[in-house]
């Protein structure tokens, strides 16, 4: 009969195996869910694959100027900076060129329609792993609602002024803005 050391030892064994085998299993499920959806949320998958490069690429010791060795990372980017900085050169604002006339521009935007069917189809074209817009507001939000979105009578009463200012622009009228 095998001693409790000897049990614990096999038990011990199998459970490892088990743990092992289960490990396995999941690694594999879990590439082959990232494979299938690399072509919605590719983000995860590159982030997956990167971590899995042997080869980690990172910024190691330099020597600046002076011959000095720099490690530490606050050294090291204030030297990055210094060289980025010295490539590039003070412009002459002494002789800046002046800007030509801007209505042949301003009657091409003048000319922009935008309808409900066009936002729509762009709406549809957007990732939901990509990064929010200047608006802020996430594709994931967006996605779901394109075809809920209707335009309302403020959205309107902005595109009419919006196309009347661009009209008097073209004209060549200049415009300001009183707020209050």
């Amino acid at each position: 009969m095998p001693s409790i050391n000897q049990l614990t030892i096999q038990h011990t064994l199998k459970a490892a195996k088990a743990a092992e085998s289960e490990l396995r299993k999941a690694r594999r499920n879990f590439e082959s869910q990232l494979a299938q959806n690399v072509k919605n949320d590719n983000k995860s998958f590159f982030a997956y694959s990167r971590s899995k490069t042997r080869c980690k690429t990172t910024l190691g010791p330099l020597i600046n100027q002076s011959g000095e060795l720099l490690k530490d990372p606050h050294e090291l980017s204030q030297e990055f900076n210094n060289f980025f900085a010295s490539v590039f050169t003070d412009e002459d604002l002494s002789d800046v060129p002046q800007a030509t006339n801007m209505s042949s521009l301003v009657s091409e935007i003048d000319s922009i329609e935008i309808d409900e069917d066009r936002v729509r189809k762009c709406m549809r074209k957007l990732r939901a792993d990509k990064s929010p817009g200047p608006d802020d507001i996430s594709p994931r939000l967006l996605i779901p609602i394109a075809e809920e979105i209707r335009p309302t009578s403020r959205s309107r009463k902005l595109l009419r002024l919006a196309e009347d200012i661009l009209r008097l622009a073209s004209r060549g009228l200049r415009l300001t803005a009183k707020i209050g």
